[in-house]
């Protein structure tokens, strides 16, 4: 089951884990930090900044200077 997220016209921050997300954010300035598998993340027009942990996700930047970081991080 997918879960389905959309951002405001403003500045949005989201902490998510769950799997299977779908998110696409709106007009303003992102945080995204996501931490579960087969999601996808579309960021819309502003500076983004999108943090992928321990999972995996197709990201999408928005118009604007975007952050972009995959991380890979082991479990102790």
């Amino acid at each position: 089951m997918a879960i389905l997220k959309y951002g405001t016209i403003y500045a949005d921050q989201f902490n998510e884990t769950v799997n299977n997300l779908n998110l696409w954010t709106g007009y303003g300035d992102d945080w995204i930090r996501y931490s579960g598998w087969e999601g996808m993340i579309d960021a819309g027009e502003g500076a983004d900044t999108i943090i992928v942990e321990n999972g995996s996700a197709a990201v999408f930047g928005g118009g604007g200077d975007d952050d972009d970081r995959a991380q890979r991080l082991r479990r102790l």
